[in-house]
């Protein structure tokens, strides 16, 4: 693999990982705000959290989601050729716009389950 192949996939990979996590740190943050009602706790929880979410995000969740989003090009390339990949990358970006598109529009807690709201 070229060093200019491994620059475009990085150039793709890396927004939607750092999309993804932050989805949920977006989820994380309405569950907080609707749980705890002293500023000071939630403050204080909302900085462990965020550092927890990075330490899982930067050891788990990226690497794992590079492997994910690779060997999800890998089939799209095979089975589609470059007008696979391209069709992998509008997808992924089209399935985040749409998750941003209700956090904004509707709020996060739209992205959980009723029964967590």
């Amino acid at each position: 693999m070229s060093s200019t192949t491994r620059k475009y996939k990085t150039y793709l990979i890396l927004p939607l990982s750092l999309l993804l996590i932050n989805v949920f740190e977006e989820i994380a943050h309405y569950k907080v705000i609707n749980t705890i009602y002293d500023p000071h706790i939630k403050t204080i929880i909302m900085i462990f959290l965020y550092s927890i979410g990075f330490l899982i995000a930067a050891n788990i969740i990226t690497p794992w989601l590079k492997n994910f989003f690779i060997s999800a090009q890998k089939s799209s390339k095979k089975e589609g050729g470059y007008v696979g990949i391209i069709m992998f990358y509008l997808i992924a970006f089209a399935l985040i716009y749409w998750v941003y598109f209700i956090i904004y529009t509707e709020g996060a807690q739209y992205l959980l389950p009723k029964g967590w709201r």
